[in-house]
């Protein structure tokens, strides 16, 4: 269970960078990979800092002060951009189709050939 004065506890962020690799490795994580040059291909160095600097308490001599609540909500944030960049390159090379469902007021992706007679299969 985590720490409730975790939440309290505020970071200046000293190193960027240093910020942008950890960030980048908590994403991985949501997707149980240690591979952080997949995320940064579908989450770049700067959408990672606007993220957190959107989320952050404001800033200490111009750097970025936040907490484990704001690193936690900018990894889960950077997640589901990266989910859905990941779907929509899948839609767009026809390996998934997708649509809006407004019964689940949400989009949905099912698999490009299923429930296709196999003759018209793509190959």
């Amino acid at each position: 269970m985590e720490d409730e004065n975790e939440e309290e506890m505020f970071y200046t962020v000293l190193d960027e960078d240093g910020l942008c690799e950890a960030v980048a490795q908590s994403v991985a994580s949501v997707f149980d990979s240690e591979n952080v040059q997949e995320v940064l291909t579908y989450v770049s160095r700067d959408q990672i800092l606007n993220c957190v600097k959107e989320k952050c308490f404001g800033f200490d001599d111009g750097n970025m002060v936040i907490n484990a609540k704001v690193y936690e909500d900018s990894v889960n944030d950077l997640a589901g951009m990266m989910q859905g960049k990941m779907l929509a390159k899948l839609a767009a090379e026809g390996f998934l189709e997708s649509a809006w469902d407004d019964e689940v007021n949400d989009m949905v992706f099912w698999l490009a050939d299923e429930g296709k007679p196999e003759n018209e299969k793509k190959t």
